[in-house]
């Protein structure tokens, strides 16, 4: 089931003010649609190529997984979130690049990759680690 859109009355009678997970809606769609003209204006056609296809996907997963990961964080302190939410957006462009420009990946880089895509995993999941732990 997807996300509801919801909305509800400002508390001052003003308006409608739109739910968080609707923010976030609107946030990627008005995304898409900008994406969509600007493709259309540069190129004059609407035919999108393989390549644009995969980079597209590839850059939704990480926009995705780093969603999943703030939101999993925000019962974490501000300093954690604040961390974790700048370390999946290096770390997924770093992902991104190699994947889509071929970079050769020496072992001093996959090393660092790794290592910074563990320490925001254990941040994130510090908690369910520590009652493991105990």
């Amino acid at each position: 089931m997807g996300p509801e859109i919801t909305v509800r009355r400002a508390r001052n009678g003003s308006g409608i003010v739109p739910s968080a997970t609707a923010l976030a809606a609107l946030f990627y769609g008005s995304g898409v649609v900008m994406a969509f003209i600007t493709h259309v204006i540069k190129s004059r056609s609407y035919k999108i190529s393989a390549t644009e296809w995969r980079t597209g996907a590839l850059a939704g997963a990480s926009s995705s997984i780093g969603c999943i990961l703030l939101l999993n964080a925000m019962h974490l302190p501000v300093v954690v979130v604040f961390a974790a939410s700048l370390g999946v957006s290096l770390i997924g462009g770093v992902a991104l690049t190699a994947i889509i420009y071929r970079e050769h990946l020496t072992t001093g880089k996959l090393i660092g990759w790794l290592l910074g895509l563990g320490v925001v995993i254990l941040s994130v999941a510090r908690e369910q680690i520590d009652a493991l732990l105990k």
